[in-house]
This record gives structure tokens, C-alpha cells and sequence, in this order.
């Protein structure tokens, strides 16, 4: 893909739980008390986002949407975050506005490149 095609990622669904346990956090801390409780956990968080921005990885789970504001000029897209386990969907819009979706069939998930990719087969 071009790097001069504009694309935005949005996240969909967040990871279901963070890779450092709030108990993992304190112990490292060494704080026993639970008042900080709320503050360490987003402090574990946080951390989790920048090295995943650093990284351009992943390191749980997560749904993102892609936009692009031009289609590609070759039939692969690379996706932004790695490691890729799956793509649920390919929509696009016509000419007219309207939004389609791909068949299934039309296009395969490259998870073994880095970042993941999407090939489009027509």
C-alpha cells in the first residue's frame, strides 16, 4: 500500500483483560494496600497502550476497524497492528456512495506477514 493513502484504525473492542494482573502491578510496586488500586490499574493499562504504540503490536486481543480514503493500488492491504488472527469483514464504497461487502471468497487474511494483510482475489 502507498504510504501516501490516508488511513485511520479505530478501535472496536478493547482486550477483555490487561497482560500485568493489578496483583502483578502491586507486587512489582510493592504496595499492599488497595487504596492506589484504580491509579495502578490504569498505570498497567497505560503502559500496555505505549508499548503497543511503540511496538505497532498487539498484546492481547482486540478488534480494530481500518478506513482508507483511496483504494489501494496493488490487491494487498496491510493492516497497522500485528500479530493479525483474524478479518471478520471487507466492505468498500462505489462510486455512488453505496456500501458493499466483499464475498468471503474475494479476499484472504495474511497472518503470516507482519503486520497482517489482506489479499483481495476478486
Amino acid at each position: 500500500m502507498s504510504s501516501l493513502i490516508a488511513e485511520r484504525s479505530v478501535l472496536k473492542t478493547a482486550p477483555a483483560a490487561e497482560p500485568l494482573t493489578l496483583a502483578e502491578l502491586k507486587l512489582h510496586l510493592r504496595v499492599t494496600g488497595s487504596a492506589e488500586n484504580d491509579y495502578i490499574t490504569s498505570l498497567g493499562k497505560a503502559a500496555r497502550r505505549r508499548v503497543e504504540e511503540i511496538t505497532g503490536r498487539a498484546l492481547i486481543n482486540q478488534t480494530w476497524y481500518l478506513y482508507l480514503d483511496e483504494w489501494p493500488s496493488c490487491d494487498r492491504i496491510r493492516l497497522p497492528k500485528a500479530p493479525l488472527s483474524s478479518v471478520t469483514s471487507v466492505t468498500y464504497y462505489d462510486t455512488d456512495g453505496t456500501q458493499n461487502t466483499f464475498s468471503a471468497s474475494s479476499w484472504d487474511p495474511d497472518t503470516n506477514a507482519t503486520p497482517g494483510e489482506v489479499v483481495l482475489t476478486y
